[in-house]
């Protein structure tokens, strides 16, 4: 049996049709460098990108081109959108804001999970309404700025955990802040 590492859907026969797609994609162009092979893998994505199976999708979006994971970033179902927090181009500051501003929890959680966001994929976060996220963000070794902003959020336990990693940061002893009124 097939261990489904994901929350959001079951694994069917089109993931796993999708995931068999993809790696023998992979093998061809790993064999042939021609343009020809490249038109393949890059036209069989593109095919799989709008099949109606979110399957199908999520598993293109988890290993396809920077260009194509865009488009997958702003996919309309949340499955497909957290597999995109897999892909190795999910490095993309573009990419990364696009799915820190997601409206769906897992799929912010997904990112932080995956990937080490950036500061402008941080900042949204913050501004967000996603407290699981901010609680994980707020223990993390981040610029001391931003563990601040966290230490003024409107959530008692995102301010704990950021006032808590802030102590950490002088010794453990008391911390004078500057805090911004929580909105």
């Amino acid at each position: 049996m097939h261990h489904n590492p994901n929350p959001l859907v079951e694994v069917t026969t089109d993931s796993e049709v999708a995931h068999q797609l993809i790696k023998v994609s992979h093998q061809v162009a790993g064999r042939y460098q021609d343009r020809f092979e490249q038109d393949w893998r890059d036209h069989l994505y593109e095919v799989m990108a709008t099949h109606p199976s979110v399957e199908i999708r999520g598993a293109t979006a988890a290993g396809c081109s920077l260009g194509l994971l865009r488009q997958f970033a702003a996919d309309p179902d949340p499955y497909v959108r957290w597999s995109a927090t897999k892909n190795r181009f999910a490095i993309d500051a573009d990419v990364q804001e696009i799915l820190a501003a997601d409206p769906d929890g897992r799929v912010v959680l997904g990112l932080i999970h995956f990937l080490d966001p950036g500061v402008g994929a941080i900042r949204i976060i913050i501004a967000s309404h996603h407290s699981d996220a901010k609680q994980i963000l707020a223990g993390r070794g981040l610029r001391t700025e931003l563990i601040q902003e966290l230490a003024g959020d409107r959530d008692p336990t995102v301010r704990a955990i950021a006032r808590r990693n802030l102590a950490h940061r002088v010794g453990r002893g008391p911390v004078r802040l500057e805090l911004k009124a929580a909105s």
